[in-house]
């Protein structure tokens, strides 16, 4: 089987389109978990208001009953919660409109029931006032009569509010519900083409470790063959790094040389201590050293003990 050859350039290219898709994807998935997340407290912010609004009427309803209380009774014992009740209103209007604050039709609504409660107070003041100084029935029946007709209107108003904000929280649990299906999808996508990343990655990994052990084992037989090689004709090889003035022999090359494989650092003074012809070596070794031209092309020069380039025959 023909191994697959693949160009280092197609391997960098598909890993940056790889990690632009990763962030790519990944940034969709951020995006869709935020949209979850601002959703859903849309969602809870509606509530909170429509939760807020029957606080609201439930407070004026409650001001109206100890105050009808007071009024068939005579007894100011009903008095006491009634005139903590207008702090408490207040509290919930603003509250109101600091949740509607961004909502302006519904800040509009809230002015108009604040006008309107605060007629309401009026009115349930007023009526208290009658019954107090023992104004005459006809008046506090007709006190009573007006202060239904602003209690409706603000109930009415309420309702309105609630509607709108029932459509609201219906638009919002859509979107909501959207969100909440389509996040799972997002982050899955995410996880399995990170997954499909990490199983390429491993194979190639895996892959290119096969191939380097394989190649290492050939070069390996290949060196021991050619070590055999230059043991059974006597042969050696070197390589003289001229940038480092470094040299490196073969295992051979210490033997003809009479010593035991790497027993010294190969240097050109110490393979000197070994010719004969020390002097034209060391011209040699010269001429080299002196010569651009030389430095990047060698020619082979022998000695009496025949040297050549790389081979020591």
């Amino acid at each position: 089987m023909k191994p697959l050859n693949i160009s280092p350039i197609y391997i960098l290219g598909l890993f940056i389109i790889s990690v632009f898709l990763l962030f790519f994807i990944s940034s969709l998935s951020y995006q869709q978990i935020k949209s979850l997340d601002e959703s859903g407290k849309l969602v809870s912010h509606t509530k909170d208001i429509n939760s807020e609004l029957q606080h609201l009427y439930s407070l004026i309803e409650f001001a109206q009953s100890t105050q009808r209380g007071y009024l068939i009774t005579n007894d100011a014992t009903f008095l006491d919660p009634y005139y903590s009740t207008p702090d408490k209103i207040d509290t919930s209007i603003h509250k109101l409109r600091l949740l509607m604050a961004d909502n302006v039709a519904q800040q509009e609504n809230l002015n108009i029931i604040t006008v309107l409660i605060h007629k309401k107070n009026t009115s349930l003041d007023s009526e208290i006032r009658t019954r107090k100084n023992n104004i005459s029935q006809p008046e506090l029946v007709t006190q009573m009569k007006s202060g239904k007709l602003l209690m409706d209107s603000i109930r009415i108003k309420i309702q309105e509010m609630n509607k709108l904000e029932r459509n609201l929280l219906e638009q919002r649990e859509k979107e909501h519900a959207h969100d909440v299906k389509l996040t799972p999808k997002s982050t899955l996508l995410v996880l399995l083409f990170s997954l499909s990343i990490f199983i390429f990655s491993f194979y190639k990994i895996n892959k290119d470790r096969i191939d380097l052990k394989r190649i290492n084992n050939q070069l390996l037989i290949t060196k021991e063959t050619f070590e055999h090689a230059e043991q059974i004709a006597e042969i050696s090889n070197w390589a003289w790094d001229l940038d480092k003035n470094a040299l490196s022999f073969s295992n051979n090359q210490y033997r003809l040389l009479g010593c035991e494989p790497h027993e010294f650092e190969p240097t050109v003074d110490k393979f000197l201590e070994f010719t004969v012809a020390k002097k034209s070596v060391k011209l040699y070794y010269k001429g080299i050293s002196a010569s651009q031209s030389i430095r990047r092309k060698l020619s082979a020069i022998t000695t009496n003990i025949g040297i050549a380039i790389g081979n020591i025959i």
